[in-house]
């Protein structure tokens, strides 16, 4: 079976660009909209370590994190994409121990896409190229494998299981052509239990053919500032599911019905020409290949929505494109709690992770290194 990897990472230009939007714009929405949250209710968030080198070859230093995981010791697990292995650290940013290595034994790894909790405590992480899940237990002893019978690995890995122990994984892909987005629910048996169908979407792209003889070529290139569809699982197996350009989520059933949907007022940030400029000057490469970009399809505005992710409690967490570095925190029930400060602009994928009061997520520092910072959420009042 052929094996096809995607990997989807946030473009560095429009990171420099969000940042400098975070710096210089205005806040946004509703100001009479404060949420649920009284006065000295609004939680915080307080970083408590970052781990992570500029340069060097400790266990710190990183070359491509696809994604981050929180144990219930407060330790740290790390998966490095292009190393290969998984670093474990302490919730000081001490190196515990490095799990892996490239290969396809049964302890090695041949293309990491992500991991994830099961119900029993193990962790199941996905190894696209050796087309299985490899099993650890929470000290790094691996248990076994299981094979996965998928010809498509989307990097960083976005599902995973439930809190009934369902997993969630993509579907094949049957043709070079198709486009549906598929996602199948397997029994904590690992039996195929039914199929959910992602609302359909085209991304708004700037392409150019190529033909020579037989053989033909696709460049494309997506339309700058433009939205595109984000999805999520949810812990009870949900799947959410928001489009950038509005301030609006659904959470569908597995039937593809919908469960609800959570949306606040807000006021779309318009693209200064610097910005504007910026970005257009990264696109010179794709015109001297032939490309042709059609300015009048780029939109003047900012996509509202940057990213969104949930925690493993039915904890909402979405951030907006606003103008200080902010989240909007929704309760399980939907209802709009409040707004968090972040302490530093955290990346969309892989997603932040949450467990208990502690978050971790990837971050940048100013010459594009990745590092992973810990934080602690504060709650007063619970």
């Amino acid at each position: 079976m052929p094996f096809t990897s995607s990997h989807r990472a946030t473009h560095p230009l429009l990171a420099a660009i969000a940042l400098a939007c975070l710096s210089a714009c205005g806040n946004g929405g509703d100001e009479n909209d404060r949420g649920a949250w009284k006065p000295g209710q609004e939680w915080r968030l307080v970083p408590q370590a970052t781990i992570g080198a500029v340069e060097g070859e400790g266990p710190d230093v990183f070359a491509r994190i696809v994604d981050v995981e929180l144990d219930p010791l407060g330790r740290v697990w790390i998966a490095d994409g292009q190393q290969h292995q998984i670093r474990v650290f302490d919730s000081t940013g001490a190196h515990v121990r490095t799990i892996g290595g490239k290969g396809g034994g049964p302890e090695e790894f041949n293309g990491i896409a992500g991991m994830d909790w099961a119900a029993d405590g193990t962790l199941w992480v996905l190894d696209g190229g050796n087309m299985r899940f490899a099993v650890y237990d929470t000290a790094g002893r691996f248990i076994t494998t299981h094979r996965r019978d998928v010809n498509i690995t989307v990097t960083p890995w976005s599902l995973g299981f439930d809190s009934r122990g369902n997993l969630y994984d993509r579907a094949s892909v049957t043709s070079p052509v198709d486009q549906e987005v598929k996602v199948v629910r397997f029994t904590p048996g690992l039996q195929p239990r039914d199929t959910f169908l992602v609302p359909p979407f085209e991304e708004a792209m700037f392409e150019v053919v190529r033909e020579q003889g037989r053989d033909r070529s696709i460049n494309r290139v997506n339309v700058p500032f433009s939205a595109d569809q984000q999805w999520r699982l949810d812990p009870e197996g949900f799947i959410w599911v928001a489009v950038t350009d509005q301030y609006r989520l659904t959470r569908y059933r597995f039937d593809g019905t919908v469960d609800r949907i959570v949306e606040r007022p807000t006021q779309p940030r318009p693209v200064t020409p610097e910005q504007r400029k910026q970005i257009l000057d990264n696109y010179r490469g794709f015109q001297r290949s032939g490309g042709r970009i059609d300015e009048s399809r780029i939109p003047k505005t900012h996509p509202v929505i940057m990213h969104f992710f949930i925690t493993d409690d039915g904890y909402l967490w979405v951030v907006p494109f606003r103008g200080t570095p902010v989240m909007d925190v929704f309760g399980p029930d939907g209802g709009y709690l409040g707004e968090v400060s972040v302490p530093r602009p955290l990346q969309p994928l892989p997603a932040p992770t949450v467990r208990g009061d502690r978050m971790a997520s990837v971050v940048l520092n100013a010459d594009g290194v990745e590092s992973v910072v810990l934080m602690r959420i504060e709650k007063p009042g619970r």
